[in-house]
């Protein structure tokens, strides 16, 4: 054989030997992700399970919220009515003594 023949023959060998060798440290890199994605995972899910709980718990809480200045605000026009009528009561007063007055007269 010639000495470019086994040159390339050679060349060849090292080529598929590096591309073996590539390929095992991708397949040892890939295994490694997975089982890195097998535990973030298995932290995850009990993150995502109380992020739902809490966004559950807030809906409740916004829900009691409005209900509560609903009430606030039933409660408010409700005195301001009770405050208008107070502030009345003396001008009726006065207006049915002036027409008892009369009418004793």
């Amino acid at each position: 054989m010639e000495m470019g023949t086994i040159m390339w023959i050679v060349c060849g060998v090292i080529v598929i030997g590096a591309l073996a060798v590539a390929a095992v440290m991708i397949a040892k890199a890939v295994k490694s992700m997975l089982s890195t994605k097998k535990e973030i995972n298995q932290i995850m899910a009990p993150m995502q399970a109380d992020m739902q709980t809490i966004k559950q718990e807030q809906t409740v809480l916004q829900q009691h919220q409005k209900e509560i200045q609903t009430n606030v605000q039933s409660m408010t026009e409700g005195s301001k009515t009770i405050i208008t009528s107070v502030k009345q009561t003396p001008s009726i007063l006065k207006k049915q003594f002036k027409e008892t007055q009369l009418q004793n007269k």
